[in-house]
């Protein structure tokens, strides 16, 4: 006996009958031992394909004593029943299966019990699978592959001893695993508690598809099951019509009967009624729904349920949802992208963007069909937006129905007032196909053909820049997607900006990379210069200041304090400024910074210029509320609770203030895209690298982060504000009630203006800071570039004014100025005419 392609697996049946499994050829083939005629064809045609007559490369067969034949249907991902004398067989497991069975990746042996219930090794989940009286179940290795005892890796071959122990040759392992059985596994549930229901399916039922693939031709009733003690029950079903049991945990949905199924059982298992022995839990929702076998037929049925406690059964109602249909056809001229395959050709995958729109949020089952099956097409879903460019980006799922023409429900939650976008392509390069998708819910759903696509005209010359991209040759002017400035990246890599500008956004594509700072445009070296300026004038002024407050009698109270931390604040803010701007520079200059200071800088130097921004404006609105209390006081001013008051503010201000900034180093992120050219296939240099510093917020952070900039901003205006007009007023009121003149609130005005001038003028130049901290990302910059560099400077310019704001104005401060920089002066006389006459000795 010969056979030409070899044989995979092999199994002698009752009546001495060898079976074959000739992987090779895709068939199986059998031949009677006692006899010299040939092997003759039992299983498909020997042609590849995936029809009910035919296999794709089989593996393991099983024949049971009705000499009906199963094969493991390996490249077909099923477990087929050719029924004993017929040529076309039927799926029983696996995909495409019309019942609900177990998804299958590689089945390669199979066996059936006593039962006649399958037992599956299948090698590509890893696992041993075997169907029950719930249903199809996971026997081992159903927690991913791995080499630990209770895994397996590529399971292929199993086999029982006579006492129930199985065995299985773990091929990714080189080993055999040994799995005893657990005698006292099934649990023993008394009989003698009984519940009885009966009805009558009838043509007035609701009508549901029990199987997949398929119109909903089936009659069925809903029923509750509550139990009163957590304990194991069984649920039985008796009639003259072929019944079908589905339990589900929760909820049933009948447009999509696989979503919450916890068992099922049937005449797919060779049972002509279903029986269930299930753990049930009080408090839980548990719903058996009764059908039938086949369609369209009706008839009368009872269920009972055995337990040590009383079930209670009581019928239930299912609301009916809506199907919402669309059905279109990807063809060529739709929107496309291109992907490269391994023969370095480019093919187009033409694809179709959907907008899908709901009235309710809810859940949703999404059915697609398609028409070509020779084709095949993929679906993905989206949030908000689909970009093209990086199609990961707001991806929700996505599915492919490559080797099927059918896609089992999906079931996803979608939300009301929440735009999202079906996408489906083709599966195959260059073709078209036709589909339907079906949305079944309690809510319409509204279908609304979109485009992804932008409009854009410019001119593109040979100083345009290039970049290589799997592996098209692509030319742009900038690495902004200049079609909407709210991308930053480059096309194999891009991110959606948010809101707000920093410095880096205004310069990055200022900078002129690979040269020196001479080289670089005026914008530059304009803006470093001035950057120099208000650096040495802030140090110049922040000196003068803490010169100013280091005199002890103006530490006596808590103003002199806050306005000595507001001196320290401002020289951190000055020089947290130069160094941001230099690191800007620097860094986008230069293309060997290691990515990881990069992410240092991005992460922390804006948190940080924040920080002691917003502390050096708190700090001198403290000193505006105390100098109101001191004035509303008067002599009952307790100046040493004051300082001790003060002290523990500087503490904790600070703190709080980092607090209401701690997700921004968080959400913080460097996107870096790197530009290599390759010399020779030996050498590779760099020639350009753009790096990205962003911030990304969800919608609840973007509105906490506006709220607390409005706080940063406008609070200490308003404090400063609202204090000095109540200091104003208490002076007036007090000299008038000492003289009874009417005239003294406008001359507390004219000694006090300074009072109110200085918080104006705080306001009138952080206000474009602000508004560049709330402008939206997608701002194309570099139209107005002065304006923008205009207002982020002039924004910092209260930090190096500090000596001119709070000294100049006040006699007092002149005062103790004049004396402190006298005393250094003497100070420095005094060493220089020591020093003069230790060298005159």
């Amino acid at each position: 006996m010969k056979v030409a392609t070899g044989c995979f697996s092999l199994f002698i049946d009752v009546n001495n009958y060898l079976y074959c499994s000739s992987s090779y050829e895709h068939v199986v083939v059998r031949k009677y031992l006692d006899d010299d005629m040939e092997m003759v064809p039992v299983a498909s045609t020997g042609k590849e394909g995936s029809s009910l007559n035919e296999l794709f490369y089989p593996i393991g067969i099983f024949v049971d004593t009705n000499f009906d034949l199963y094969v493991a249907d390996s490249e077909n991902h099923r477990v087929q029943l050719f029924v004993f004398g017929e040529k076309s067989g039927k799926t029983v497991a696996g995909q495409s299966s019309m019942d609900i069975t177990v998804e299958l990746i590689r089945p390669h042996s199979i066996a059936l019990d006593a039962d006649k219930y399958i037992f599956i090794s299948d090698s590509g989940n890893h696992r041993i699978v075997a169907s029950g009286p719930n249903g199809f179940r996971c026997l081992v290795g159903c927690n991913r592959d791995g080499k630990q005892a209770h895994q397996l890796d590529m399971p292929t071959k199993f086999s029982f001893d006579v006492h129930g122990n199985m065995f299985v040759y773990d091929s990714g392992s080189d080993r055999v695993q040994k799995f005893h059985l657990q005698k006292d596994s099934c649990k023993n549930v008394s009989s003698d508690t009984q519940s009885t229901y009966s009805s009558i399916l009838t043509e007035n039922h609701d009508m549901y598809s029990r199987v997949r693939f398929n119109r909903s031709n089936y009659y069925y009733e809903a029923i509750a099951v509550i139990v009163s003690k957590n304990d194991f029950y069984i649920l039985t079903g008796n009639s003259s019509i072929d019944l079908y049991g589905h339990v589900y945990k929760d909820q049933f949905d009948p447009f999509n009967p696989t979503n919450n199924l916890i068992a099922w059982y049937g005449k797919y298992c060779n049972k002509d009624q279903f029986k269930f022995t299930l753990e049930l839990l009080v408090n839980t929702k548990y719903i058996l729904v009764v059908t039938t076998y086949n369609q369209h037929v009706t008839g009368p049925f009872s269920v009972t349920t055995f337990g040590s406690n009383a079930a209670r059964l009581e019928r239930i109602n299912i609301k009916q949802g809506i199907e919402s249909t669309y059905t279109t056809v990807v063809a060529q001229n739709d929107e496309n992208y291109s992907s490269t395959n391994s023969g370095g050709r480019n093919p187009n995958y033409y694809y179709k963007p959907v907008q899908l729109n709901v009235i309710k949020s809810d859940s949703y089952s999404i059915w697609l069909t398609v028409e070509n099956m020779s084709m095949g097409i993929s679906f993905s879903l989206y949030k908000h937006d689909f970009n093209v460019l990086n199609r990961s980006e707001n991806l929700l799922m996505r599915r492919s129905i490559c080797d099927i023409n059918d896609l089992p429900p999906i079931t996803v939650e979608l939300l009301k007032d929440i735009r999202y976008i079906m996408v489906v392509t083709t599966c195959v390069g260059d073709s078209t196909v036709g589909f339907k998708c079906k949305i079944f819910a309690k809510h319409n759903t509204n279908f609304e053909l979109t485009s992804t696509y932008s409009n854009y005209s410019s001119a593109l010359t040979r100083d345009s820049q290039t970049y290589m991209c799997n592996p098209a040759n692509v030319i742009l002017q900038r690495f902004v997607d200049s079609s909407t400035y709210c991308y930053v990246g480059g096309p194999c890599n891009v991110l959606v900006k948010d809101i707000g500008f920093t410095l880096d956004d205004i310069l990055r594509l200022e900078v002129n990379q690979n040269r020196t700072i001479y080289d670089q445009p005026v914008v530059i070296e304009i803006t470093g210069a001035l950057t120099v300026i208000m650096f040495v004038a802030g140090v110049i002024n922040s000196f003068c200041s803490i010169l100013t407050f280091r005199d002890d009698s103006f530490r006596q109270v808590g103003c002199g304090v806050y306005l000595l931390v507001s001196s320290i604040a401002s020289l951190l803010t000055i020089t947290m400024f130069t160094i941001k701007f230099w690191f800007v520079i620097v860094t986008q200059m230069s293309i060997s910074i290691r990515l990881s200071v990069l992410q240092g800088g991005c992460k922390s130097m804006e948190t940080l210029l924040k920080l002691f921004f917003y502390c050096d404006v708190w700090f001198q609105a403290c000193a505006a509320i105390e100098r109101a209390v001191n004035a509303y006081k008067g002599v009952s001013f307790d100046k040493e609770k004051s300082k001790c008051f003060a002290r523990w503010i500087v503490f904790i201000l600070p703190i709080v203030i980092m607090s209401t900034l701690v997700h921004e180093p968080l959400l913080r992120q460097t996107l870096d895209y790197v530009i290599k050219e390759h010399i020779l296939d030996i050498e590779e240099i760099v020639l350009y690298r753009h790096s990205w510093c962003i911030t990304t917020y969800s919608q609840p952070i973007q509105k906490y982060n506006t709220a607390i900039q409005f706080i940063h901003h406008l609070g200490p205006f308003i404090i400063n504000l609202f204090s000095s007009i109540l200091f104003i007023i208490i002076r007036s009121v007090r000299r008038r009630a000492e003289t009874q003149n009417g005239q003294h609130f406008r001359e507390q005005l004219g000694e006090n203006k300074q009072l109110l001038y200085c918080p104006a003028m705080l306001l009138v130049l952080s206000i474009p800071r602000l508004i560049i901290s709330l402008l939206s990302g997608c701002t194309n910059i570099s139209n107005r570039l002065w304006l923008y560099l205009t207002g982020y400077f002039i924004s910092f310019t209260p930090s190096i004014l500090i000596f001119v704001v709070f000294i100049c104005p006040s006699k007092s401060y002149r005062k103790a100025f004049k004396q402190s920089f006298s005393r250094i002066c003497r100070r420095r006389a005094i060493k220089k005419q020591i020093t003069d006459t230790s060298f005159v000795y």
